[in-house]
């Protein structure tokens, strides 16, 4: 039963649809551009009081065993080695050796107008990827058990295309269909488009073992506060990440 409502808020995650508690109950956030499918809205009726139980219970206070939730302790960074993928990695990491994994792919098409900096684009982005590890780590493989391994965000780079009329929607869908070498990739990648003077889109894509539905408003907010405080020289107001994916992995 909690699978099934952790699977649940997943999927209503990734249609950008908010399930949360208050004192008043349970209460559905569709955006204002969105619906909700009949399906989903039955699924989430049908286990409304497991969903309201599993809010409730999902506090540092003791649970319905007895047990009290601990908070995630960060990793010795120093002293762990192979960090072991959680259960939702292992599951995707099997998926995408049997199959391959394209059907797993976040794309987000940002359309921007007026004077851009491209470096500061650039950094920008890659500051976004050095917060945050999982978009910077790579599953490696030892006697047939994967693992987690981070690299540094030095070697992650935005791409560049100028594109014609006509062309874009096919550059497009090459960039964001493009597979992912889950053992070397870094699981978030970028290419800015000219489309016109002044004119661009901003493609990126995510691969889900790294993200989820909610990763793409995180990467807007970071994105506008990093890109507009870097553009006026001043210090971006983003408090550090107290724990990363591989603390709780």
């Amino acid at each position: 039963m909690l699978n099934k409502v952790i699977d649940l808020l997943a999927t209503a995650g990734r249609k950008g649809i908010d399930i949360v508690l208050n004192d008043s109950g349970l209460q559905i956030r569709i955006p204002a551009d969105k619906g909700i499918d009949d399906a989903l809205l039955e699924q989430i009726k049908q286990n409304k009081s497991l969903i309201i139980d599993y809010l409730r219970n999902d506090k540092l206070k003791p649970n319905r065993y007895g047990l009290e939730s601990m908070p995630i302790v960060p990793v010795d960074r120093d002293t762990v080695g192979a960090i072991p993928l959680s259960f939702a990695q292992e599951r995707l990491w099997f998926i995408h050796r049997l199959q391959g994994s394209v059907q797993y792919h976040i794309p987000l098409v940002l359309r921007i107008g007026g004077p851009l900096d491209l470096k500061l684009l650039e950094r920008t982005l890659r500051t976004i990827v050095e917060r945050h590890e999982v978009l910077r780590t790579v599953i490696r493989e030892q006697e047939g058990t994967g693992y987690q391994e981070v690299m540094d965000a030095d070697g992650w780079s935005l791409g560049f295309e100028e594109s014609a009329t006509g062309e874009v929607d096919a550059q497009l869908r090459e960039f964001l269909d493009k597979p992912f070498d889950l053992s070397f990739d870094y699981l978030f990648r970028a290419c800015l488009y000219e489309i016109g003077a002044g004119d661009y889109l901003l493609a990126t894509v995510f691969h889900h073992i790294s993200s989820d539905g909610w990763s793409g408003n995180i990467l807007v907010k970071e994105f506008v506060e990093l890109y507009n405080s870097y553009s006026r020289g001043a210090t971006p107001a983003l408090r550090p990440l107290p724990v990363q994916y591989r603390d709780y992995a």
